[in-house]
């Protein structure tokens, strides 16, 4: 009995020791089930679901975008319209009247020597101009902005006006060109002696014509006239014989005696005519020059006024 008793106590006591354990082994289970549940800390940046922009507490000033002036489109060059041309003769004997400013251009047809034309502009070598209702190109050697001698039917004249300090150029009725003078270094007043700085005032003629000169080109003035030396005779300043000499140069058409106490060499001549810089004689300039010595031969009258 004794020892079934004691088989019957180690039975109970092995049953509750394994009751025990199971109850341990249950806990320990859920405290590792807890754990386990608990998500890893990933080692990598987790990707955002969005990036949200801050919203800023002012609105920030808009970028200004600099407004350029449009280019305009191109206008009518005014110098197109014949109204506003500038008029022009050709000086050649026959020019070629050609589609583009070139030796090369088709040719539109030939123009005469006088024949006039609209001046439009300059390109280089060459004038665009408007002959009829025709634009095309010459060459700039062969027009000129007056009209060539002989145009015109008419004696060639130049008349000298002092006190507005041009001179002007005909040719019969037609004004070829008025033209900025200067004058000898007292202008004012009729020339009445050697080394006096005057221009002398009269009717004269073109007495000669220096080219080269040392003015670049000169036409000599017939003074002293019959007049100038009639007046110098009668108050003494020439006697008898110079009075004669200077009317006999005068009745043929010929250079007076230009070295008596009257003076002389009297010229018109280049190199400026924008101021009084000569010792009585008129100047202009060489561009100018080149005109008159092309239109004045000898014997063109001139007229000097005050």
């Amino acid at each position: 009995m004794k020892a079934f008793l004691k088989v019957v106590l180690i039975i109970c006591l092995v049953l509750a020791m394994s009751f025990a354990f199971a109850s341990c082994a249950g806990n320990s289970t859920t405290t590792e089930g807890y754990v386990s549940q608990t998500p890893e800390i990933s080692q990598s940046t987790p990707t955002p679901i969005a990036t949200i922009t801050p919203i800023p507490t002012s609105t920030p000033k808009a970028t200004e975008v600099p407004t350029s002036t449009p280019t305009a489109e191109p206008t009518a060059d005014p110098t197109e319209d014949v109204n506003s041309g500038e008029p022009y003769w050709v000086t050649g004997e026959t020019v070629n009247f050609r589609n583009s400013p070139s030796t090369d251009g088709e040719i539109l047809g030939q123009l005469t020597k006088g024949t006039e034309v609209i001046k439009l502009r300059e390109e280089g070598d060459w004038l665009r101009i408007k002959y009829g209702d025709t634009t095309g190109y010459v060459h700039k050697d062969y027009v000129a902005n007056y009209p060539p001698f002989g145009t015109f039917q008419g004696e060639t004249r130049i008349i000298v006006k002092k006190s507005e300090r041009k001179l002007e150029l005909w040719q019969g009725e037609t004004l070829i060109g008025t033209y900025s003078i200067g004058l000898g270094f007292t202008p004012e007043g009729h020339k009445q002696m050697e080394g006096d700085g005057k221009t002398p005032e009269g009717e004269y003629y073109v007495c000669t014509r220096v080219d080269p000169s040392i003015y670049y080109l000169s036409l000599g003035v017939s003074y002293p006239n019959k007049n100038d030396a009639l007046a110098a005779l009668q108050d003494g300043r020439i006697d008898q014989a110079t009075y004669d000499r200077i009317a006999n140069a005068i009745d043929n058409g010929r250079q007076p005696d230009w070295y008596t106490p009257l003076g002389g060499e009297i010229m018109i001549h280049g190199l400026g005519g924008s101021t009084d810089w000569t010792r009585g004689c008129i100047a202009v300039d060489n561009e100018v020059m080149e005109i008159l010595f092309e239109y004045c031969q000898l014997g063109t009258r001139i007229t000097i006024l005050p």
